[in-house]
């Protein structure tokens, strides 16, 4: 092989993989109906080692609940939205005490109050967030509050009844500087989301410039309110990177710094430190290491969208960006893992100039040539392009291999000798033909609308 190579270790000394906590999610949600393992697979890659499931009424209470008897890393909050302040009865207060002592659950929410929405019935909604507020209070568990057009309001009441818990979070903080300092004050933290990271939130960014992150949680509320890179996507925890990355450089740090800084909150408030300290030993049950790793990063034709395969743990197909598989890739090499980067080669010439990013962090390449048969019948401008870019790919990655596809109308033998001869890379034969297509240019089935809640 011709060209240097990076020594791994240093790129990962370099790159500490990160370990984060979606402070607030909505995985029962039926938007999740379909996918969730997968879900909370691309939140594993993307270094998500908890997740708090959030409620909105007594059936997704339910919900989250079965979620975290079902998965290790998501732990419950039961609670009534605001919106469905209607539904609060001395049945439902019964039924929601009941559920908010069970060990899966870690707080009480989300409940609050929204004045945004015309026609809220501005005392019943008081009353479903006081009687909610002061089961929390009874059973020492933090809460999580929705504030939307009503932070005066919220501040009136927290500050004149010591009966109330002081301690929760104020879910998606979209206040003044003056009520941030308020209910910091109080003891209460700041969910800061995907909000974060569009063009109009300066008051924000700035919020967090000046208080730091020393009572920031990080959150997705996903499905709602996706950073905006994903606008017009389903939110998910695994897009919790690009929130990080405002959210760090509005408050001076480094996303490590960031991420151990909130995560370390978000232990704290809802009683996550032993479930932690197990992960920092290798044991949390959530976490899946094998000895190999695969990585498919592939793309139509038109390069609309590409995808991530990981195939030991689940050989499932989904969506994250380049700087996410970089990561991926990060943390899969600090685990002495053996990286196999798969990719089709529309998303090799796609992004053959960030190429280096994976320099030390991949130990062999994998190219899907579908259209081997098009190169065959081509003067050599293809062979040229393809020759060139694979050089360049030698230069980064110490193995190369090029999958050439069975029944194509040029024979296996003599596609091998051509691209062996041409190229100088190894090759082997794959069958594609019974295999699900997903060089498509549309949009991945699974995404949904952006919507906010």
């Amino acid at each position: 092989m011709s060209g240097r190579i990076c020594n791994p270790n240093s790129v990962v000394e370099a790159h500490q993989p990160l370990m984060l906590v979606d402070s607030h999610a909505h995985l029962q949600d039926v938007r999740f109906s379909k996918d969730l393992s997968l879900v909370m697979d691309r939140a594993r890659l993307s270094g998500v080692d908890a997740v708090i499931c959030i409620s909105d009424r007594i059936e997704s209470s339910h919900g989250a609940i079965r979620l975290a008897t079902s998965f290790p890393e998501i732990t419950a909050s039961v609670g009534i939205h605001p919106h469905h302040a209607d539904t609060w009865s001395g049945q439902t207060s019964f039924e929601l005490q009941a559920l908010a002592s069970r060990p899966e659950v870690s707080a009480v929410g989300e409940i609050g109050l929204d004045h945004y929405w015309p026609g809220y019935d501005r005392d019943r909604q008081i009353q479903c967030f006081m009687e909610q507020a002061l089961i929390a209070a009874k059973l020492n568990k933090p809460i999580v509050v929705h504030c939307r057009d009503a932070y005066e309001t919220l501040i009136d009441l927290l500050s004149s009844d010591r009966t109330l818990p002081h301690h929760g979070v104020i879910h998606c903080f979209e206040g003044t500087a003056n009520q941030a300092d308020q209910l910091i004050g109080m003891g209460y933290y700041l969910g800061i989301g995907g909000s974060i990271t569009y063009p109009s939130s300066h008051d924000l960014r700035d919020l967090v410039k000046t208080t730091g992150l020393e009572r920031i949680l990080i959150e997705t509320d996903a499905p709602y309110l996706p950073p905006q890179i994903w606008r017009g996507y389903r939110n998910e925890p695994a897009f919790i990177l690009d929130t990080l990355k405002i959210l760090a450089s509005s408050a001076g740090v480094s996303e490590i710094q960031a991420a151990d800084q909130t995560r370390s909150n978000t232990a704290d408030l809802f009683g996550l430190n032993q479930a932690f300290t197990q992960h920092a030993c290798g044991k949390n049950p959530m976490t899946s290491i094998s000895d190999r790793a695969e990585i498919s990063l592939t793309a139509g034709s038109s390069a609309k969208y590409h995808a991530i395969d990981v195939i030991p743990e689940a050989g499932s197909k989904f969506m994250l960006g380049w700087d996410q598989l970089v990561g991926s890739a990060r943390r899969m090499k600090s685990q002495n893992r053996n990286v196999i980067l798969n990719m089709n080669e529309p998303a090799l010439k796609k992004y053959k100039t960030r190429l280096a990013d994976l320099a030390g962090l991949i130990d062999t390449l994998t190219i899907h040539m579908r259209d081997v048969d098009r190169l065959c019948c081509e003067q050599g401008q293809g062979w040229d392009s393809l020759t060139e870019l694979t050089r360049e790919c030698r230069q980064l990655i110490p193995d190369i291999i090029v999958e050439i596809p069975v029944g194509g109308k040029t024979g296996p033998a003599t596609l091998k000798r051509l691209i062996e001869k041409r190229l100088k890379v190894r090759s082997m034969l794959a069958d594609f033909r019974n295999e699900e297509q997903y060089m498509d240019d549309s949009i991945p089935a699974g995404t949904h609308n952006h919507e906010e809640s």
